[in-house]
């Protein structure tokens, strides 16, 4: 796991601990700015791609739902103005992540 994935999760962690939606929806806005956001959600959808990260049936159907997505994000999307419509545009994008980063940080907090 990459360092910039390391610090991504936390700042999702702590986003998605907020009991305060508008909050939320506001530093979520923020990451989807951030460079090393769509280099941790590449990152992410690669893992995903080439089955590293073990997934359960819920979660896979789920992902199934957004493969074409994953996909893309996963081969890259070279223009930054493409890569925050894509995830912008597809409202349940970042939802459907919830699971596998709670996945992603346990295993984190297992290792250390």
């Amino acid at each position: 796991m990459s360092e910039n994935l390391r610090y991504c999760l936390n700042q999702l962690e702590i986003a998605f601990k907020l009991k305060d939606q508008s909050r939320k929806r506001i530093i979520l806005k923020f990451l989807l700015t951030q460079n090393s956001f769509h280099k941790a959600l590449k990152e992410i959808c690669k893992n995903i791609m080439l089955n590293n990260i073990e997934l359960n049936s819920i979660q896979k159907g789920r992902i199934k739902k957004y493969a074409k997505i994953v996909t893309q994000i996963g081969n890259g999307i070279k223009e930054r103005k493409k890569r925050q419509e894509m995830i912008r545009q597809t409202g349940g994008f970042l939802p459907w992540l919830v699971p596998i980063i709670a996945t992603l940080l346990q295993t984190l907090g297992n290792k250390q």
